[in-house]
């Protein structure tokens, strides 16, 4: 691990430090297990309260999640310089920095909103097309079916479109609360970093992405409760990558 501040911009790993990730994560939530559950459980009420308020819970919730995960953060490193978790650092993010984190969340709604209007016009496009297409076939029946086809098609399309756009964005989040609340990093600055550093190390990330899923699974078998242990460590895991990737 780097050492003192490390990198401004992020150094390039080894595909295997996506394991060391989870694994130094699981080695900070072990001591402090129960206050890290809890801590989880506290956030997962807060973000269910606000998606019944709908619609402007929803936006809300984009809005403060950086600044809950800055909040984190803090919390993280605390637990990997021998102090202890609070409860109180859930919200630490709203007394360091919390405009600023707070335009991540802006970030991900305008990024999220496009993504959301690109993939519309495409299955709105594919369905017009297949429409237009079976009624050149000349039969009553044409039209409809054509629009079925396309809009199959278009949804297909649409959905691998929008997963290989929601990459980039997540790249560009994944490391910004930290950077901003560890660096002073303006938003965009800490936007722009995080995502040439998870577009450097796209193989341990490759290699994250895989074991997480493993374990998303297996979390999921007993009801979904594995989730509680797996939903810190996780958390904690964006610390350790942050702490491989840029320094202490």
């Amino acid at each position: 691990m780097a050492n003192g501040q490390g990198s401004t911009t992020g150094r390039i790993v080894p595909a295997g430090n996506g394991w060391q990730w989870i694994a130094g994560a699981w080695n900070l939530f072990k001591p402090q297990a129960a206050t890290w559950v809890l801590v989880f459980v506290v956030f997962l009420l807060i973000l269910l309260l606000l998606g019944w308020l709908r619609p402007i819970g929803n936006l809300v919730m984009a809005l403060l999640s950086p600044i809950f995960v800055g909040g984190l953060m803090l919390g993280a490193r605390a637990c990997d310089q021998g102090g202890k978790l609070e409860i109180a650092h859930l919200f630490a993010g709203f007394r360091e920095k919390a405009a600023n984190l707070a335009l991540v969340g802006v970030f991900n709604l305008v990024a999220s909103f496009a993504v959301v209007l690109v993939v519309g016009l495409l299955m709105g496009f594919g369905t017009g097309m297949g429409a237009m297409m079976g009624g050149m076939a000349g039969s009553e029946t044409g039209p409809a079916v054509g629009a079925m086809a396309g809009m199959s098609f278009s949804m297909l399309a649409g959905a691998l479109l929008g997963a290989a756009l929601s990459v980039p964005i997540a790249a560009a989040i994944w490391f910004a609360p930290a950077l901003i609340v560890f660096r002073d990093a303006a938003p965009l600055d800490a936007l722009k970093t995080s995502f040439f550093a998870c577009l450097r190390n796209i193989l341990p990330f490759a290699a994250y992405g895989v074991f997480i899923l493993i374990l998303g699974v297996l979390a999921s078998i007993p009801l979904g409760l594995g989730w509680l242990v797996l939903g810190p460590v996780l958390t904690l895991s964006v610390y350790t990558a942050y702490r491989d990737v840029f320094g202490a």
